[in-house]
């Protein structure tokens, strides 16, 4: 595979196994703990997940023509040896108010390739547009990735005039289901593969003249 990155690097990545992995399980991405402000927030279910075995394994990865070497992992899988690298065939990709511009709907459903990404909010009594000045209302939501609760958290908006202030926090670590007890163990050693969700939240508002939105995520401090 070969791609350029950001930054215009050609990267080239080329990995052969002569032996298939035969286990594999769900797993989600750790993919934004380190960004601060993220324009998205950006959920990677891995629906068959892997590591690449050192043996019987031909890799090669360059950067501009530089090689790299992938480090090992600590962790046998199995009986296996295994380097820190992962991959998938089979992604479930969420986002989750990428830049909003304009108020939606509450329940959002996907389908893809017989997979399912869903955010389910509960439904508020009121309205935006049905709150009195400085009334507030406040609830929960969650978001599934192939009928599994991946995290969620709460949610509230206070008006504010003819604004609506909104907060959309992720208080639930990612639950992971039936892994190898060798992953089981790595997890909770390493818990931001578990935590890392909970890092964000949306803050924005809405006006309520035209509906339009004003808003991001941020890493909460």
């Amino acid at each position: 595979m070969k791609f350029y990155d950001k930054h215009n690097r050609l990267i080239d990545i080329v990995i052969k196994e002569t032996i298939p992995t035969k286990s594999r399980f769900p797993f989600l991405a750790p993919v934004g703990k380190d960004i601060s402000n993220p324009d998205r927030f950006f959920l990677v279910d891995m629906l068959d997940f892997g590591f690449v075995k050192r043996d019987g394994t031909f890799v090669q990865i360059m950067i501009d023509g530089i090689s790299l070497k992938l480090e090992n992992f600590p962790i046998p899988f199995g009986d296996k040896k295994i380097y820190f690298a992962r991959y998938s065939s089979k992604l479930l990709i969420g986002e989750i108010n990428a830049s909003l511009k304009s108020f939606g709907e509450s329940n959002l459903i996907a389908t893809v390739d017989g997979t399912t990404a869903e955010i389910r909010f509960d439904v508020p009594t009121v309205g935006l547009d049905g709150l009195n000045d400085g009334e507030s209302k406040e609830g929960r939501w969650e978001y599934l990735s192939d009928s599994k609760k991946i995290t969620g958290g709460f949610y509230c908006y206070t008006r504010r005039g003819e604004y609506v202030d909104v907060l959309i926090d992720v208080c639930e670590k990612w639950k992971p289901g039936k892994l190898p007890i060798a992953f089981t163990l790595f997890t909770k050693i390493v818990s931001s593969f578990r935590t890392w969700p909970t890092l964000y939240q949306w803050k924005g508002s809405v006006d309520l003249r035209d509906l339009s939105v004003k808003g991001g995520w941020h890493k909460k401090k």
